[in-house]
């Protein structure tokens, strides 16, 4: 057999030929545009899912941070601007309580747009340096939709919806400025720059204790940009001083593990929970439970092999200075969380609110990338990125549209209180059960100065609406009383409702056989089962309720519009 005749069956292929540059700015200009309108839907979707969320009903820390700071301000005591809340000294959002507390009664109407605006303006900072001071700008489209991205996903809706959280976006904010501020700084150049970087590290400071990560990042820079010793001194001195104030008078948190243990003790812990915080985003971009951890690692040894670059090739300028600064303060930030939270479980390091500086982390890496990499490179990884993170970023967007129980229950704990009954079981949703006598004594406080959901007609309505024949319209809504169950001290019941045309009635009204009013409910629950069957139904038209005595057969009525809608008794409730 002659074998080259056998091998003249096959012939070279030739490489494709490379694009035209008109063929590669049409693909990049469609990467662009991807890019770009993905940040505007995520921002926008979010912007909506905030307003359908939006609840006058506070929970947890609100509590204690906001009521019981009122009430001490109402007692004359003006330390408690200054008093810890755990570890942290949360000034400006006690500024931000004070506000709505004067203005809007704590009803959130400012604490919820304030979550928004600072996460706009951090995005506004990452965007405007970008701008101004990258040393490459491949495309402000793309970069423009990845901070977009990055700042609103809704996976950080613990740190959007609950209007204690403003603390943790401004420490962020104010950090993230100072760094940008001081960065600008020269040897021979205006103090302006080092003065303001410094002052904005004091605010952030002011905003949680991670602010005080500030000052050590201030100080490193100071060396990295070769100021002056004189200059140098006024940043370690300024570092001196904020952390002598805060500490001043400091008492360790009881619950939390001792920073300092943890690190000496427990590193391993320690980093495993930082590596897990830095990449938790991951795990709510469906890549699994081990993800983070993976992500984590990859994160920080990517950064860290840039930097080290950087810095032996002599081409650490001011603006990747910034970059470098903002990610180490987010690192720490996890480390710090780490340190505190390591005996609380890997669990409490993937959760919704350390996404935030997560992602932070993630955004730096990505300009940081963007600012050394090669045109080619850069497009590589945006497409890359394009094709599976940022598809990704908007499928996880759907979960705004399940409405979770919790805020239902909470206003269950409302109606609970408000009416004498202590349900323990609802009253957990709004404060942890051993300091249930602390919400409580709060809750009738703010209902005495109607306050948060207090100042909500349906609340208001509780023990004072009394039902009456002469306003029954029995056109006015679908719905039935469904169940009854016994609780300490009173009847549970539930059932649904459907009002016609008011999607704002909210109250039940439970009368006896004599027609007296006996009790009330509350409507909001979670149904799926009345959306599907029942036309025009929403997924929230379940209620419930509570009843102490009542004289025979109890029956329902929807409050709708100044009417009561009687609702189907199907059961025979005789307490």
């Amino acid at each position: 057999m002659n074998q080259n005749s056998s091998d003249n069956r096959f012939t070279a292929s030739k490489p494709l030929p490379p694009l035209s540059e008109r063929s590669l700015a049409h693909w990049r200009g469609l990467l662009s545009a991807w890019w770009l309108l993905g940040g505007l839907v995520i921002l926008f979707s979010t912007i909506f899912g905030v307003a359908q969320h939006f609840s006058s009903t506070i929970y947890m820390d609100e509590w204690d941070g906001m009521i019981g700071f009122w009430q001490k301000l109402g007692n004359g005591d003006t330390s408690a601007w200054w008093a810890q809340h755990n570890e942290h000294r949360i000034v400006l959002t006690r500024a931000l309580f004070w506000l709505d507390l004067h203005f809007f009664k704590g009803q959130g109407y400012l604490l919820i747009p304030a979550n928004v605006i600072l996460h706009l303006a951090i995005a506004a900072v990452f965007i405007v340096a970008y701008i101004r001071f990258a040393t490459q700008r491949h495309s402000p489209a793309v970069v423009v939709g990845v901070v977009l991205t990055a700042r609103f996903l809704w996976m950080q809706d613990d740190n959007l919806t609950w209007g204690f959280q403003s603390q943790f976006i401004a420490v962020y904010l104010f950090a993230i400025a100072s760094f940008l501020t001081y960065s600008r700084s020269t040897r021979e150049g205006p103090l302006t720059p080092q003065v303001l970087g410094l002052v904005l590290a004091f605010t952030s400071m002011l905003s949680m204790s991670n602010g005080l990560i500030a000052f050590p990042v201030l100080v490193i820079m100071s060396f990295m940009l070769r100021l002056t010793w004189k200059h140098r001194l006024v940043a370690i001195a300024a570092m001196g001083v904020a952390w002598a104030l805060y500490f001043h008078g400091y008492r360790s948190p009881p619950y939390h593990a001792s920073p300092v243990d943890g690190i000496l003790h427990h590193p391993i812990d320690v980093i495993h929970y930082a590596l897990n915080f830095l990449g938790s985003p991951a795990a709510f971009l469906g890549a699994g439970l081990h993800a983070p951890l993976i992500v984590g690692m990859l994160l920080l040894m990517t950064v860290t092999t840039i930097g080290v670059l950087l810095v032996r090739r002599g081409e650490l300028n001011s603006y990747r200075l910034y970059i470098g600064a903002t990610f180490a303060f987010a690192a720490a930030a996890a480390l710090l969380a780490g340190s505190g939270r390591y005996n609380l479980g890997l669990d409490t390091a993937v959760t919704s609110r350390y996404t935030t500086p997560a992602l932070i982390a993630w955004l730096s890496a990505f300009l940081l990338f963007a600012d050394v990499a090669s045109k080619t490179r850069f497009w590589t990884v945006v497409a890359v990125f394009g094709v599976l993170v940022l598809p990704a970023g908007l499928w996880s967007q759907r979960i705004m549209m399940t409405m979770p129980p919790q805020p239902f229950y909470r206003d269950v704990a409302v109606l609970g209180v408000k009416m004498g009954i202590r349900d323990g079981s609802y009253i957990d949703w709004m404060y942890p059960r051993n300091g249930q006598d602390i919400v409580v004594s709060l809750m009738n406080y703010a209902d005495k100065k109607g306050l948060t959901v207090y100042g909500k007609d349906w609340v208001r309505n509780i023990g004072t609406l009394e039902f009456s024949r002469d306003r029954v319209d029995a056109t006015a809504c679908k719905g039935s009383l469904d169940d009854a169950k016994h609780i300490d001290g009173a009847w549970l019941l539930n059932g649904w409702a459907l009002a016609e045309g008011d999607r704002k009635a909210k109250l039940i009204v439970l009368t006896g056989q004599d027609d007296a009013t006996v009790g009330y409910g509350v409507l909001g629950e979670v149904r799926p089962d009345v959306a599907q069957a029942v036309a025009g139904a929403s997924g929230t038209t379940g209620w419930r309720g509570y009843v102490i005595s009542a004289n025979g057969q109890v029956s329902a009525w929807l409050y709708t519009r100044g009417r009561f809608c009687p609702l189907a008794s199907n059961i025979d409730f005789r307490p």
